[in-house]
């Protein structure tokens, strides 16, 4: 080409770009968009979302660009994208009701039920002649009770598209509790005019019905119908599969299975692999297990998957090197890749277990190093580093978890953990409520984030958090439970049995409704009542520590000890082998002065439960503290749980009760050793070796390090042994701050009271460190660790130095 031409043709791109970067945002917009519907009307979801961000880039509050990616989103199951989108197009475009009707039942799923009724009121206003705004009308009225305008609201559905095959569905499921038949019958009516690929929601509840219905037969035709019609859906063969092993026909199930196994590679869906593992782990046997794997891998050796996987069952069968070895081999085949990475997280996974966190680290940095992101070793690395104390650097690795899966509910728990530890208890409270919306039924969230509600002094929070969730999750019994709880501790008594009594009434399989009015009632000081509620709780749960206690409390506080001891005896007569009833007479026994009785009671208990801490507790609890024989019955606990937390925690009391230093500091190691992620056991022996063993260089550095690794704890009793850390090397200064928190929490504490005057006279303010001191050692005399320094630092104050601080 001449060098004329080739400006020619330069110029005129160059035109061309001025003259479409100069084109209106609208026109630019409506190409993209253009672009996109034909890719998404084509199935090709990522060039459709790429054209449609293209086009919202141009335009951001394009509603089309936005409903669009909505769609997409759904495509990918991303509800929370999905979610940002509606709510854009909506509010761009208020009359766009198709927007209208997927933010409603977006809503509707999401348990947002005046939020879905108000969308599908104002999707009925624009578009009254549209089937999906009468639907979603449909799934909101059923959702309030009202069955026949359910009805009524899909029956104009269906006029519109008498085809709907979600409609149809849901007319069928509105009829399945009254009359299954006509539900069946209008399902199969559908299957005529419906198209198979459009059916598929249809079948789920016409199987749904039918397995309710108790007709395994029909189930099973059903199953083997649509594994014929739709074979790339292997979902159906393996519930037909499920279905055989629950009817004890195992070697038709393991045909499926097989069948399924033998098509499948690993570019194609692994389910029906994964399946037959499941099955043969379950009905077969750990051998069969490791037969099928390594007959997979035989067929496909550079299948690193399956080599994976293999090291992973090696793991969970406790065979460590052959694990090892399996999964060293298939991490080399590619370290980087999404398989390769997850058995690098297992190999860190082991070092944890055998206690190697240095080992655990190594690995999980060199992820980290290959893949910032990868969210199982940020979850691992963020746990290593709360158990260091490590606050701030683990708060930032669980972020990087939560930027790639916002839900991710391990993540949102450590989070709120972790600034719980840290003393910020509004983050925390946050984490643990952002958990909840996640998970309205997780097993310790609710709990947890009520403990922290009350330890900051946000009750009244927690009360309106807890009733939100109750009466959005009526089903979860435990919700309602906390909730009467929170009013109790609110000391909102009357609203609490009003609540608890509500819990009463309905269902109460386990008897948590009884025993928090047993709760109430109590706290109201009507004990009769109190016991009967309790005695109604442990009707339904009769093994119930808490509900044994209280039904024993209520009746010592009624003068009934007496009464109580005969009732535990009817009990342990009744059911020989109810461990916490056995417990529970043997401590009454023990507080009504029967040693010999209660001893023999627990004895017998702890020889059929050696590992029950409770009754180790019990044990020597029957003692006076300081007495041998309640040293005697933790010694022998902690044998029988080494390392126990609690049963070293009332040990240690007693060993510094005694002033049995030596034993002490060796029983913190100990307890230390087998819980680093404990914070007490490391406070009370740096503690310990700041009282006793600061002379010694060794000792006085292994100390302020630990110290140091607890400094962001606002436990006072912890902040006490960090100021006095710094005081013990030379660090006054920074002693102070640390101090002042402690002692203003730890009112009236000798020994805080000591480390505070003492830090006072080391920055040179005796007017403040004097009272301090001699209020302590008038307080706690010669029992006072350090009263002869403290006598000296006051005497010295008398002396010539005194008036010149």
């Amino acid at each position: 080409m001449a060098l004329r031409q080739l400006r020619y043709v330069l110029l005129a791109l160059a035109a061309g770009l001025v003259l479409a970067a100069c084109s209106p945002p609208e026109e630019r917009a409506a190409e993209y968009l253009a672009k996109a519907q034909q890719f998404f009307d084509a199935g090709d979801y990522p060039r459709a979302q790429l054209e449609a961000k293209n086009a919202a880039q141009v335009q951001p509050r394009n509603a089309r660009a936005r409903y669009l990616l909505a769609l997409i989103a759904e495509k990918d199951e991303k509800p929370r994208d999905m979610l940002g989108h509606l709510l854009v197009a909506v509010d761009a475009d208020p009359a766009m009701w198709e927007a209208r009707v997927k933010l409603g039942t977006l809503y509707l799923f999401g348990q947002a039920y005046e939020e879905a009724a108000a969308q599908a009121k104002a999707a009925l206003e624009l578009a009254p002649d549209e089937a999906g705004p009468h639907l979603l009308q449909a799934q909101v009225l059923l959702q309030q009770g009202d069955r026949e305008g359910a009805l009524r609201e899909v029956g104009e559905a269906l006029a519109r598209e008498p085809d709907n095959a979600v409609a149809l569905a849901f007319e069928a499921n509105v009829h399945a509790p009254v009359d299954p038949e006509k539900a069946l019958a209008l399902l199969d009516a559908g299957f005529a005019r419906v198209p198979p690929a459009d059916a598929k929601l249809m079948h789920e509840v016409k199987l749904m019905i039918l397995e309710q219905q108790n007709r395994p037969a029909e189930v099973e035709q059903e199953l083997k119908t649509l594994a014929e019609a739709m074979p790339e859906e292997g979902s159906y063969r393996i519930r037909l599969a499920r279905l055989y092993t629950a009817q004890g026909r195992k070697d038709e199930a393991e045909k499926i299975l097989r069948g399924m196994a033998a098509t499948e590679t690993d570019a194609k869906d692994t389910g029906g692999r994964v399946a037959l593992i499941t099955f043969l782990g379950r009905q077969r046997s750990p051998q069969a297990v490791e037969e099928a794997l390594k007959g997979f891998i035989e067929n496909e050796p550079d299948n690193q998957r399956l080599q994976i996987a293999l090291g992973k069952f090696y793991d969970e069968q406790g065979r460590r090197e052959d694990s090892v070895a399996t999964l060293e081999k298939a991490i080399a085949m590619d370290p980087r890749s999404e398989q390769g990475l997850a058995g690098r997280n297992r190999l860190a996974t082991q070092r944890l277990r055998d206690g190697d966190v240095k080992g655990a680290n190594e690995y999980l940095q060199g992820v980290l190093a290959d893949a910032p992101d990868d969210k199982d070793a940020l979850l691992m690395r963020a746990g290593l580093l709360f158990a260091d104390g490590q606050y701030q650097d683990a708060v930032a690795a669980l972020r990087g978890v939560l930027r790639r899966e916002p839900d991710n509910q391990n993540a949102l728990l450590l989070l709120a953990r972790v600034h719980e530890r840290n003393g910020d208890m509004a983050l925390a409270r946050d984490a643990y409520r952002r958990l909840l919306d996640v998970n309205p039924n997780h097993p310790d969230a609710a709990r947890e984030y009520l403990n922290a509600a009350a330890g900051s002094g946000a009750l009244a929070e927690a009360e309106k958090v807890l009733r939100q969730l109750a009466e959005a999750n009526s089903q979860n019994v435990e919700l309602s439970a906390l909730l009467t709880e929170a009013l109790v501790m609110r000391g909102d008594l009357d609203t609490a049995e009003t609540e608890a009594r509500r819990l009463v009434s309905g269902e109460d399989p386990t008897g948590i409704g009884a025993y928090q009015l047993g709760q109430v009632l109590e706290g109201q000081r009507r004990f009769a009542d109190a016991t009967a509620a309790y005695a109604q709780a442990l009707g339904k749960s009769p093994d119930d520590a808490l509900m044994l206690q209280g039904l024993v409390r209520s009746l010592a506080a009624q003068g009934k000890q007496a009464e109580a001891i005969a009732e535990l005896r009817r009990r342990v007569q009744t059911d020989p082998k109810a461990v916490n009833v056995r417990l529970a007479l043997g401590a009454a026994l023990g507080r009504e002065g029967k040693t010999k009785e209660a001893v023999s009671v627990l004895e017998a208990l702890l020889a059929d439960q050696p590992r029950m801490v409770g009754a180790w507790v019990a044990m020597a609890e029957l003692y006076p503290a300081t007495s041998d024989e309640h040293l005697a019955a933790l010694r022998r606990g902690l044998q029988a749980l080494p390392g126990n937390a609690q049963l070293g925690f009332r040990l240690g009391a007693a060993y510094q009760g005694l002033k049995r230093v030596d034993d002490a500091m060796a029983l913190y190691e100990e307890i230390l050793a087998a819980n680093p992620q404990l914070e007490w056991p490391a406070n009370d022996l740096a503690s310990t070796l700041l009282e006793y063993r600061y002379q010694d260089p060794a000792s006085l550095k292994r100390a302020v390090k630990m110290a140091e690794k607890l400094a962001n704890s606002k436990d006072p009793g912890v902040m006490d042994t960090v100021g006095w850390a710094y005081y013990r090397s030379g660090k006054a200064k920074e002693a102070v701050p640390y101090l002042e928190q402690a002692a203003a929490a730890l009112t009236d504490v000798p020994v805080v009271q000591y480390h505070l005057g003492m830090a006072y006279l080391a920055v040179g303010q005796p007017d403040k460190g004097r009272p301090l001191l001699e209020q302590a050692l008038a307080t706690g005399g010669d029992d006072l660790a350090g009263a002869a320094e403290a006598r000296q630092a006051l005497a010295n104050l008398k002396g010539p130095a005194a008036s010149n601080p």
